[in-house]
């Protein structure tokens, strides 16, 4: 038993263990990874909430796959930290809410693990939604893995969003009513940041 307790803990709660400096190293590898495995499976992590399987012909740079990462973790670490300084009446690390915050990113790479089976990728566009003959002709045969990785995708926002809340009140030492609706009011404000930031930089590559 304990050691199941152990196995959900370090799935679920690793801010428990891990923090300070060892939780930013660790951040950036799953940051470092998501660049990389992103661009090679043309998955796309364009908000601090995002991920999307983009057409598999429609390539696009490293450049924009690392700025993907950089504007994520900035938009969340931006609004969270300021937040849990403003809210927490212990001293708040932006080592440890920094390192934290990126390190519950890892799920993603699942979901960019995912993207290497070109038949997740869909090609629509310029495709009109209501055209249902040519929505289907696209999808035909294939959707037992779409719907598989619709479901897939929801288990692992789930998990992320879990983690995020986790980095968050561990580093800010908040709990309650308090930790609730501040983590979702900031999850909200990073997320419309980061897609602010995104459309800006797309506007630029």
């Amino acid at each position: 038993m304990e050691n199941n307790v152990s196995f959900w803990n370090y799935l679920f709660r690793p801010f428990r263990y891990l923090a300070g400096k060892e939780s930013v190293f660790t951040g950036l590898a799953v940051l470092v990874l998501l660049f990389l495995l992103g661009f090679w499976s043309n998955t796309h992590f364009d908000g601090a909430l995002d991920a999307h399987l983009a057409c598999i012909d429609d390539q696009s740079s490293p450049v924009v796959h690392l700025l993907y990462e950089v504007i994520a973790w900035f938009s969340l670490v931006v609004v969270l930290y300021p937040l849990a300084r403003y809210l927490s009446y212990s001293s708040v690390r932006l080592v440890d809410m920094a390192g934290t915050l990126a390190t519950a990113r890892f799920p993603l790479i699942l979901f960019a693990l995912w993207g290497f089976n070109p038949e997740v990728h869909l090609c629509i566009e310029g495709i009109n939604p209501l055209d249902v003959q040519a929505v289907m002709a696209i999808v035909e045969g294939r959707l037992g893995i779409l719907a598989l990785t619709s479901l897939f995708s929801i288990v692992l926002s789930v998990w992320y969003i879990v983690l995020l809340y986790n980095a968050y009140t561990v580093s800010a030492n908040l709990k309650g009513a308090k930790a609730g609706w501040s983590f979702a009011a900031g999850l909200i404000v990073s997320e419309i940041l980061s897609k602010i930031l995104v459309s800006q930089m797309h506007c630029l590559f």
